[in-house]
């Protein structure tokens, strides 16, 4: 499966993103910024405590997507963290952001 950038949210655990190790063991949502060349890719972590970001909202497309539990709103950390692409796979994939805005938002990011 080819998985988008800026459009595709993943559910690692925490201790994959080193955004906040103190959560693990637990599960972060992670939205497909960049792949990149060899074995890592960059994503954008998603917050419900930050108070900076991208604001973004719940998600209600579980008939599509039964595996989304993006059910609160929450902040999109504007933080382009490294993780192993090995980690953003079919089992890991939750859904694909139904919001073209937020898409655009999370492409500007660097």
């Amino acid at each position: 499966m080819g998985y988008g950038e800026g459009t595709d949210w993943f559910s690692v655990d925490e201790s994959d993103t080193a955004f906040a190790p103190h959560k693990s063991p637990g599960r972060r949502a992670v939205l497909l910024r960049t792949w990149t060349w060899g074995p890592s890719a960059r994503v954008l972590p998603r917050s419900l405590s930050s108070r900076t970001g991208i604001v973004h909202d719940a998600h209600d497309h579980s008939g599509e997507f039964p595996d989304c539990w993006i059910t609160s709103e929450a902040r999109i950390v504007c933080k382009v963290l490294t993780v192993r692409r090995s980690i953003l796979t079919s089992a890991s994939y939750m859904c694909s952001e139904p919001d073209a805005g937020i898409t655009a938002k999370a492409m500007l990011v660097t």
